[in-house]
């Protein structure tokens, strides 16, 4: 399966404060995952049972410097939205891996393109 989300703009890894400030920004990017992963799924891909791998592909509006693992960090409200849509099993470590993580620049439209495959 393949999804392209949009920037997850309103969270960082980095996010300070209370939890509550950042809810708001988690439920929307959760529940977009969801709705895209949701028709994906009606479009004809199939989700993934089981096992499986991640890869992740970061489309980032410029050249500012990025932690890898932070923006993998970012997207968790992207993975439990496709868990909501039944896309995925879950996201635990049982049956969850991080495969690649790549970055190019792609100014006039920076998302997130998650790859999920059988492992």
């Amino acid at each position: 399966m393949v999804v392209d989300l949009p920037w997850p703009k309103g969270i960082s890894a980095h996010n300070e404060g209370n939890w509550q400030g950042r809810s708001g920004a988690v439920s929307d990017l959760r529940l977009i995952a969801k709705m895209i992963a949701l028709d994906a799924m009606a479009r004809g891909q199939e989700a993934v049972r089981g096992e499986h791998v991640i890869n992740y592909r970061f489309f980032v509006p410029d050249r500012r410097r990025r932690d890898r693992a932070n923006m993998v960090q970012v997207c968790k409200a992207f993975i439990d939205g496709l868990a909501d849509a039944g896309a995925i099993d879950g996201d635990h470590w049982e049956i969850s891996w991080i495969g690649s993580v790549e970055v190019e620049i792609r100014k006039g439209n920076p998302g997130v393109r998650l790859e999920i495959l059988p492992k």
